[in-house]
């Protein structure tokens, strides 16, 4: 049974780095890593049940705990850009559509619904304040033509929460389509897309699922699959007239479930990665992870207040995420004077940025802000 003690010391870069750039990167446990080497050597050795289409269904069992969700409303998918795309595409457009998108979104969240516009796709950009998008303004730029909303369910950056019930009442109202990137999110917090009222959710699994790059994840509300046509095609989402037709059939369906949508199989080892990671996470507990991320973040963010550094969102702010920013015109330098003592964080946009994870703890937030603390007063 995992703690967070015990994933700490199963986590070796985070026993040898003050490592607080989970939001650009998750760190990988002897556990997860050992699950890949595992699904490698057994598909090397023919061992039974070793296969792309078990793992896949063992990893969407363990995501439907985690999200609260039916096994045949998830997607497994390479990233969270492959996600939209696969879900832009799927859907059918006319000139008269229109996207709703807050103009912070991470660029992932962006381009998959901005190439829309060769569609004639009206993108709509809606302005953001200190990085947010406000639920009264997303409202301002939705009508009975718009299709689609899209936003982050926690913001890459200044790492809030979003006021995704609002977003969601807004949808409705103009029976369009909730779609989050989740990626800030799923991991380090409980994420139940059919109480946020979501229709679609992605994201990738190297964050807060503690995987390599390569393998993600995407829910699609039983409602949303039904309107969706597949963008690509091969005999996994297809069922033939003809059953007994091993060639192909010119008369065939769509299979009538989440695999209609997700035509390539996931790669072997990106699935066992995810399926050790969700191991400790359902293990430790969502709400555990989340209430251990709240405590170290408060503290973080009061912490570098204390020191100087104004973050974007104050210790007690009720949207405040596992992430910490503050804007400062010197973050590039402050990232490669904490890189050479051992201190990982990031420069995004204005500042720099501070995130975590299970696998930290009390000792990692001291650490961050003395050798931030020495570099401003080197200054």
């Amino acid at each position: 049974m995992f703690t967070f003690e015990k994933l700490r010391n199963n986590t070796p870069a985070a026993l040898q780095n003050c490592y607080l750039e989970t939001p650009a990167r998750g760190l990988m446990p002897r556990y997860v890593s050992q699950k890949v080497i595992d699904a490698i050597l057994g598909w090397q050795n023919l061992t039974p049940g070793v296969t792309n289409e078990h793992l896949s269904n063992q990893v969407k069992e363990k995501l439907a705990k985690l999200l609260q969700v039916s096994i045949d409303e998830l997607v497994m998918t390479s990233c969270t850009a492959h996600g939209f795309n696969l879900l832009a595409n799927a859907m059918k457009w006319s000139a008269k559509d229109n996207i709703v998108i807050p103009a912070c979104e991470h660029p992932n969240n962006y381009y998959p619904w901005m190439h829309l516009k060769r569609y004639g796709v009206d993108v709509r950009l809606v302005p953001c304040c200190n990085g947010l998008a406000k639920a009264d303004q997303i409202a301002k730029y939705t009508d009975k033509n718009t299709r689609i909303i899209a936003a982050s369910l926690v913001s890459f950056y200044p790492g809030a929460y979003l006021e995704i019930e609002k977003f969601a009442e807004i949808a409705r109202k103009h029976q369009a389509r909730l779609v989050l990137d989740a990626i800030q999110a799923i991991g380090f917090r409980p994420v139940y897309p059919q109480q946020l009222g979501v229709d679609a959710l992605a994201s990738a699994a190297y964050k807060g699922l503690m995987s390599p790059h390569g393998s993600g994840l995407m829910y699609l509300s039983s409602e949303f699959l039904a309107e969706l046509e597949p963008p690509e095609l091969c005999n996994r989402n297809v069922v033939p007239h003809t059953a007994k037709n091993l060639y192909g059939d010119t008369e065939y369906d769509f299979v009538q479930s989440t695999l209609k949508i997700q035509s390539m199989p996931a790669h072997l080892a990106g699935l066992a990665a995810m399926d050790g990671a969700l191991d400790i996470i359902l293990d430790l507990g969502i709400k555990n992870i989340y209430h251990h991320l709240n405590t170290l973040t408060r503290s973080l963010a009061e912490k570098l207040n204390a020191i100087g550094l104004t973050t974007a969102l104050k210790p007690d702010d009720p949207l405040l995420s596992h992430i910490v920013c503050a804007d400062r015109n010197d973050n590039r330098q402050i990232v490669e004077y904490s890189n050479k003592h051992q201190l990982f964080l990031s420069d995004r946009r204005e500042g720099i940025r501070l995130g975590l994870h299970a696998y930290n703890n009390l000792a990692d937030i001291d650490k961050a802000v003395q050798i931030i603390g020495d570099y401003l007063q080197q200054i």
